[in-house]
């Protein structure tokens, strides 16, 4: 190798592409890879495999150079390594660069009817193949050692007929469930997140910090409520209180007339402040249990049909005590959507209450929210809350500054919303998983110590997203 007085990264990175590109060399090293003479140890190697929904960017190049970097130096140390490539080209972000290039949006069931599955399925081949040979350049001039007559590719017949192996091993194990509950959802990918992927992507945002107040049914006390969701309040079905926190009723000055409030006791002065209240008077004092079971009145219950059907029923709008229930923040009283929340759900569900879901896949109210129909969900807010005002029910409205989960593909907020799912219920293999994770090798802590920790939490974990 000649390379003169002048340093010139580019020339020694040509002369030894050329070098190894030459037959005799590639020749000189398939044999000495094929001869099991050299090798003390076979060890298979599984890549981690790249999605074909792009080109390859600065961002993949390091764990590739360290991926072959290490085959380079288990093959000088005598270890045989089966190296074979390995390609992604299934999942949400090849079918999302499918559907733009299609012009496709909103619903993907309806987008589904109308070019049909043929159309979508060929325009994510066209995209994963194009993009492969932009990948197979990129590992030509990093100089890769990957075995790509043998690479796999995630959409063969075979590949597919393995995870469904695996998926049937789990459902006759009862480790595989079918479930309706609430789940992380991005609007704009239109499918569930899991437990991992949320944890990834707090992002600070602003919302409406939301006093209301909703009239006990046989009294003419109101409970002041609290939400960062104004839009929840067309699923809204039950209000939580502590029951062994004190509440008080108090006689406050409000817009010129006086009216009976119940709040937290914890939260009377700096609420107080907050609103900026100074006539109010204590009347008596109460734990939040003796509230429980007392049925409200929703101040827009006749605006959303669905809503308004179960609330005839009286089987929703009462106030339940729970634990849960802060009373450090707020009013101390919590609105509960079960659609709309995971505990929340939890709580209807093991008190056999029906859950009122009028949302659907666009995250858009369905004609069960009455007026508020085909509105996406945030943008339903503001409607929400001038109804509101129309009804005298505002206490007050303002901003928060806070820390909310969104999707890391779409950055969107994430909507939380009770749908049917698939689940991995890992909770059913008791210690085996940890023990496993426990095994692995790990180079790093960091990585070792995520991941058994989210195998520790034993969350269901969803698998149809």
């Amino acid at each position: 190798m000649n390379l003169g007085d002048k340093f010139d990264i580019k020339l020694i990175e040509n002369q030894v592409r050329d070098y190894y590109q030459n037959p005799e060399i590639k020749n000189i090293i398939n044999n000495f890879l094929n001869d099991g003479n050299n090798f003390s140890k076979i060890i298979g190697y599984v890549d981690g495999p790249p999605t074909m929904n792009g080109e390859p960017h600065i961002g993949h190049l390091r764990g590739r150079i360290i991926k072959d970097l290490w085959y380079r130096k288990n093959s000088l140390e005598k270890k045989r390594i089966i190296f074979r490539a390995g390609w992604d080209a299934q999942g949400l972000p090849v079918e999302l660069q499918a559907e733009k290039a299609l012009g496709l949006t909103g619903n993907k069931f309806e987008n589904l009817k109308k070019v049909g599955i043929e159309k979508i399925v060929e325009t994510c081949k066209k995209i994963i193949l194009e993009n492969n040979k932009k990948w197979l350049e990129t590992d030509n001039l990093l100089g890769m050692s990957f075995d790509y007559k043998n690479a796999y590719w995630t959409y063969t017949d075979s590949f597919i007929e393995r995870e469904w192996v695996y998926i049937k091993k789990a459902y006759d194990k009862n480790i595989l469930k079918e479930w309706f509950r609430v789940v992380a959802y991005c609007p704009s990918c239109q499918t569930s997140l899991s437990n991992s992927e949320i944890n990834q992507s707090y992002e600070q945002v602003e919302d409406p910090s939301f006093f209301y107040k909703v009239k006990l049914e046989d009294d003419d006390v109101f409970l002041i409520v609290w939400t960062t969701m104004p839009f929840t309040l067309v699923t809204d079905e039950l209000v939580g209180v502590n029951p062994d926190a004190r509440y008080v009723l108090i006689n406050v000055k409000n817009k010129d007339k006086y009216e009976k409030w119940i709040i937290s006791e914890n939260r009377l002065n700096n609420l107080m402040l907050e609103l900026k209240i100074q006539d109010y008077k204590i009347v008596h004092t109460l734990f939040g249990k003796d509230l429980e079971g007392k049925y409200y009145i929703h101040p827009l219950v006749r605006d959303i049909p669905g809503l308004n059907d179960l609330a005839s029923q009286k089987l929703i709008h009462f106030v339940v005590a729970e634990d849960f229930v802060d009373i450090t923040t707020g009013s101390g009283i919590v609105h509960l959507s079960p659609a709309n929340g995971e505990q929340d759900f939890e709580i209807a569900t093991r008190r056999n209450i029906p859950i009122f879901v009028p949302i659907d896949d666009k995250v858009t109210f369905t004609e069960k929210a009455g007026k508020f129909k085909d509105f996406f969900v945030r943008d339903a807010d503001e409607i929400i809350i001038n109804e509101m005002y129309k009804v005298n029910s505002v206490v007050k409205l303002s901003k928060i500054n806070h820390k909310y989960p969104t999707c890391w593909r779409s950055h969107h907020k994430i909507v939380w919303l009770a749908r049917r799912e698939f689940f991995y219920m890992i909770d059913k293999l008791e210690n085996k998983s940890l023990d496993a994770a426990n095994n692995v090798n790990y180079f790093y802590d960091q990585p070792k110590n995520r991941f058994i920790e989210i195998i520790k939490e034993k969350v269901p974990w969803c698998i149809s997203r």
